[in-house]
């Protein structure tokens, strides 16, 4: 679990890699800095979709940065990409005030939505990767919904979950394969179907909503 902490006496108290990710954002650019919290780095689902998420925001003349309390294999391709990527139990308040938009990953981090709405001037998106699991989680915090956080769902489906009083937007999910598709079976005819959004609805990407977020 990520917690929120005051540093007693400014910077001198950081670890050493969160000062290398200070220096390597550059903060007296007048480009978008963004915050990525995430629960931790596995080769799962949502911490791949924040991954393709803050190279989104780089390639769009952002500055990303990761922090997660746990490592994991998709460390490595966010250094890959010359995204920062800081591993630490805790992070400083001081540390979340030289970013413009804080991403948080999944719903499991609400203590951490809490702590950082009360920061004036951010700009707190709380992405939900979940569906029915929202019920009980924002159900024992409702006091959320009156925030100034801005949720995102990855679906209708699972903003139907969200309890009354929570308002969201969908962001489909949408990111490559890992897996090179198995050679086709020819001994029998499959047919699927794909998901298109309803007329007249449009999608927009994440790093577009991040963009709007500090305008």
């Amino acid at each position: 679990m990520l917690f929120l902490t005051k540093l007693s006496s400014g910077t001198g108290n950081l670890p050493n890699n969160t000062i290398s990710a200070l220096h390597t954002l550059g903060f007296k650019s007048r480009m978008k800095k963004v915050l990525f919290l995430s629960h931790e780095l596995s080769a799962t689902g949502a911490p791949k979709m924040l991954y393709y998420a803050a190279l989104a925001v780089k390639n769009s003349g952002g500055f990303p940065t990761v922090f997660s309390p746990i490592d994991g294999v998709m460390r490595q391709k966010l250094t890959q990409a010359d995204i920062p990527v800081v591993i630490n139990q805790r992070i400083s308040l001081e540390l979340v005030q030289n970013f413009e938009v804080v991403v948080v990953n999944t719903v499991i981090q609400a203590a951490m939505v809490r702590a950082l709405v009360k920061i004036p001037g951010l700009t707190v998106v709380w992405w939900l990767h979940e569906s029915q699991l929202l019920t009980s989680v924002l159900g024992n915090n409702k006091d959320l919904a009156d925030s100034n956080v801005r949720i995102i769902c990855v679906s209708e489906y699972a903003k139907s979950f969200m309890p009354v009083g929570f308002h969201a937007e969908v962001l489909l999910n949408g990111i490559p394969d890992d897996v090179p598709p198995a050679a086709p079976d020819k001994s029998w005819l499959g047919v699927y179907c794909k998901q298109i959004p309803p007329s007249g609805k449009r999608h927009t990407p994440l790093f577009g909503i991040l963009k709007r977020s500090a305008m």
